[in-house]
């Protein structure tokens, strides 16, 4: 609930999770992840649920939805290669929403 007219905004870090283990997913699976396509942009405002981006490894591949509501800050370059717990994007999450 905003406080007057404030509204309280905070850096929100979306993840790369670690997939292993997994039972729908081969034991044995490269531990790198490589980010194919951004179905978002920075600016755009997403809702949670939304699905953001698809990456792929071992001819397996995945579209990722966001775990959060929010604006886009940032978002690493299509192509890059991550690993469980390396930064995927940065979105702004208005915290006033929550309540």
């Amino acid at each position: 609930m905003p406080i007057g007219d404030c509204v309280i905004m905070a850096d929100y870090e979306i993840c790369l999770p670690d997939f292993r283990g997994r039972p729908e997913l081969p034991t044995e699976i490269d531990e790198y992840w490589e980010i194919t396509e951004w179905s978002v942009a920075v600016g755009a405002r997403v809702q949670q649920g939304q699905p953001f981006v698809r990456i792929e490894t071992d001819d397996l591949e995945f579209n990722l939805s966001t775990p959060v509501a929010g604006v886009v800050k940032s978002l690493v370059e299509v192509g890059q290669k991550v690993r469980a717990g390396d930064l995927l994007a940065l979105f702004d999450v208005d915290l006033t929403e929550s309540e």
